[in-house]
């Protein structure tokens, strides 16, 4: 029954390696695969004293070696040998990208809604284009349609346009207790400052953009300053 299993695609982790180290036992493998996250998604590299980073690291490093983490396994081995600020810079990142695509990827079956509430077409194209692959979209062009999806659905995160809905409807959103993003193209004025949201510039970036995403949905932030 485990060979059975189809294993989702993974971009930075090579399931041939891992299956190979464990008997193409694919139950055990995902297994492994929630565990890691569980373990490490809320990790904070930077915060870790010398004598525990070096342990975490050598954790790391043989769990992403069974697993097929290869480019993470690689820097995790370097760091283990010598423990330098450029290399450790490489291991976060190569961490947070694992994390983030474990979170992506094996929560495909519960799918996270992202609602997009904005009446321009070119941002909506641009959002569905390079966000619907990951998420389930809903969009609502105007603030009646929108609070009536906010009430009917299980909403992750809400992208929105200030055109659109006013502050005092970003107070009733948050009452929803939904996360928010405002999308703004011009500096945030005083009115905007008074409501504790998270803001994305336009143009998009979209590693930005994506990143931003993941770490409001799935509270993931592996970043530090070195």
């Amino acid at each position: 029954m485990s060979r059975d299993i189809k294993l989702p695609y993974f971009e930075y982790i090579d399931t041939t390696v891992g299956l190979r180290y464990l008997n193409n036992n694919r139950v055990l493998y995902l297994k492994i695969l929630n565990n890691f996250l569980s373990r490490y998604k809320d990790l904070k590299v930077c915060e870790l004293e010398d004598i525990e980073l070096k342990n975490t690291i050598h954790s790391i490093k043989g769990l992403a070696s069974t697993l097929g983490m290869v480019s993470l396994s690689n820097l995790a081995t370097l760091l283990h040998t010598q423990l330098d600020r450029e290399n450790l810079c490489e291991f976060i990142k190569a961490l947070t990208l694992v994390i983030d695509e474990l979170q992506t990827v094996l929560h495909r079956d519960n799918p996270k809604i992202i609602l997009l509430i904005t009446d321009k077409k070119e941002d909506l194209d641009f959002l569905l284009e390079h966000l619907s692959f990951e998420y389930d979209i809903a969009v609502a062009i105007d603030k009646e349609s929108a609070f009536e999806t906010i009430s009917s659905e299980h909403i992750s995160l809400i992208l929105l346009d200030l055109d659109v809905v006013t502050i005092k409807d970003i107070e009733a959103i948050k009452r929803e207790e939904v996360s928010i993003l405002v999308i703004e193209n011009r500096k945030e004025s005083e009115d905007d400052s008074l409501v504790k949201v998270d803001y994305i510039s336009k143009p998009f970036n979209i590693n930005t953009l994506k990143n931003t995403i993941k770490h409001i949905i799935f509270d993931v932030n592996n970043e530090c300053t070195i």
